[in-house]
């Protein structure tokens, strides 16, 4: 519960305390006393945004100072030790200081923390309903929370699953974006890969290809070349070997009549050679004798290497780098369309189970739907909705955290008229009372310590609000409950009642609050009832209210 808070230099507030008992903490006065001024000044405290207007004029600093008490599970949960605050067994101290440029800091049990950590104790310790606030039962997530935590509807396993499902689906999306090549670029390597395999080239096979297509190219040069070169080394009768043969028989004669002795080896040498070169030259001759088809068919092969070379050379050291490239790659998609399939299964399996959870989760809340809409309605009939209908849609929708349910309240405040989605058929006050009913049927299963109303009453009167602080009032058992009121009703059952005030000190307006004894509490909830005029029968009414609520 909260036991203290102090405001400084926030509005109209210069210095103020407020102690709030357990129980029912009723807070009254006229109209522009400052009273929703306490409730923004709460919120603050609570890690609500800060605004620099909200800065008392003429002043540089303000704060406001909360002092918590907790039970031990409860401060546990917070996980303050955690997040590196100082801890204590039964209180969680709160200090906002604020200035009027907009910044504000703030301080967990004397330590410096963050604004989220604030928050979150916020969230924890207090619920705070207002004409403006009931935003929140409009919105389906809140709905479905709430149906939740009446149906004690056990997410654990679900959520557990989930978290399987999340960590694959990411892990699997993070794979796949580190994915070497897609599957398109893994088609065209192949396609790269069995283009350069078809040609099935050769090492030195286009070098010997060229010098071929170049001797047929020029077949008629090279035949008569060739037929020339023969006729004056071999073939004809004044050729290089006849004369040398002839020259070789006359030396022999001379040595035969001059006894002289010349080297015919060398000449038999020279005849050697130029045999040899005739064969050579008559051979090749043979070799290349005209073959248009075997021109076109090498000239067609030089052409696919020539490509080869083109796309993925130019030389063919090049290309044989380019096949190993496109073999290593297409080996690696391989392996990982492999390991991608196995994810996409493990994908798939998780799904089901998930499924499976979410559809046993949707049958509880089924039941927990028809339970709750039975004990709202009676709560609601008991103030002043007797002829309201209330029921639970569901829809399926995406897996979430939650489940695969989307929950929406449907209501009606009138007899004969068909229930609609709340948000588009209750009234304010309507809200705020179907907010107070379901509060009554969560009361025992809502672990939120402090509720705080702000003028939920307004536009009720007479019996509903009667019932309407009865609610309140049983509610304030098992919380600690802060509420603004303008009713007399409610005002009469507070276990501790606050008047707030505006007074002027030094030429400045500033709000006071007041704890009220007995004879106080009788004169605020006279002037309730009858106005600026209090008078002995609206003094007398205010007893008897006193009364009946057992605070006389």
């Amino acid at each position: 519960m909260i036991e203290t808070i102090k405001i400084n230099n926030i509005a109209l507030a210069k210095d103020i305390e407020i102690r709030f008992g357990k129980g029912l903490n009723v807070m009254t006065g006229e109209t522009g006393a400052g009273k929703s001024l306490l409730m923004s000044s709460l919120m603050l405290g609570m890690g609500e945004k800060w605004d620099k207007n909200y800065m008392r004029k003429g002043e540089e600093k303000g704060s406001v100072s909360m002092s918590i008490k907790t039970d031990g599970s409860f401060a546990d949960t917070l996980n303050l030790s955690e997040a590196g605050l100082q801890t204590e067994e039964s209180y969680i101290h709160i200090k906002r200081d604020f200035n009027s440029e907009g910044k504000n800091r703030v301080f967990i049990n004397c330590s410096p923390a963050p604004i989220s950590i604030l928050k979150k104790i916020g969230d924890r310790i207090l619920d705070y309903h207002s004409q403006n606030s009931h935003q929140l039962l409009l919105n389906s997530d809140y709905q479905l929370e709430l149906l939740d935590i009446y149906g004690m509807v056990d997410k654990k396993e679900y959520r557990k699953i989930y978290g399987d499902f999340t960590l694959i689906k990411n892990a699997f999306e993070a794979f796949t974006e580190k994915g070497k090549i897609t599957a398109e670029l893994a088609e065209l390597y192949r396609y790269q890969l069995n283009e350069m395999e078809k040609a099935a080239l050769k090492p030195g096979e286009e070098s010997a290809l060229e010098k071929e297509l170049s001797i047929i190219s020029n077949y008629s040069a090279l035949a008569e070349l060739s037929h020339e070169s023969l006729n004056m080394l071999y073939d004809g009768d004044d050729s290089i070997f006849n004369k040398l043969a002839r020259v070789s028989k006359t030396l022999g004669r001379i040595e035969e009549i001059s006894g002289e002795k010349f080297d015919l080896k060398a000449l038999e040498s020279f005849c050697d050679a130029v045999s040899e070169i005739a064969a050579k030259i008559r051979n090749l001759g043979m070799e290349s004798d005209f073959d248009e088809n075997r021109q076109k068919k090498i000239e067609n092969r030089l052409q696919d290497i020539y490509t080869i070379k083109k796309k993925y050379g130019p030389e063919m050291e090049d290309v044989k780098k380019k096949h190993a490239f496109l073999s290593d790659e297409l080996r690696a998609y391989k392996s990982f369309e492999e390991e991608k399939k196995r994810i996409e299964s493990k994908i798939d399996e998780t799904m089901k189970r998930l499924l499976r959870e979410a559809g046993a989760l949707s049958k509880k809340r089924k039941i927990a739907a028809k339970k709750l809409a039975e004990n709202t309605i009676s709560e609601l009939k008991e103030i002043g909705l007797e002829h309201s209908q209330l029921t639970v849609s569901f829809s399926g929708r995406e897996p979430g955290e939650n489940g695969t349910d989307s929950a929406q309240y449907m209501f009606s405040a009138n007899k004969g008229e068909k229930p609609l989605p709340l948000k588009d058929v209750a009234s304010g006050g309507e809200i705020s009372r179907l907010m107070l009913a379901l509060k009554t049927v969560f009361a025992e299963k809502d672990f939120t310590p402090v509720l705080i109303f702000d003028e939920i009453d307004t536009n009720i009167g007479g019996k509903t609000a009667v019932s309407v602080g009865k609610k309140l009032k049983e509610l304030s058992k098992s919380h600690q409950v802060i509420c603004i009121t303008h009713l007399p009703q409610i005002a009469a059952m507070a276990d501790t009642h606050f008047y707030i005030y505006k007074k002027i000190e030094r030429e400045r307006t500033c709000t006071q609050i007041k704890k009220l004894c007995y004879t106080e509490k009788v004169e605020e909830i006279a002037r309730m009832l009858g106005g600026k005029t209090i008078t002995s029968v609206t003094l007398e009414h205010a007893k008897e209210l006193l009364k009946i609520n057992g605070n006389a």
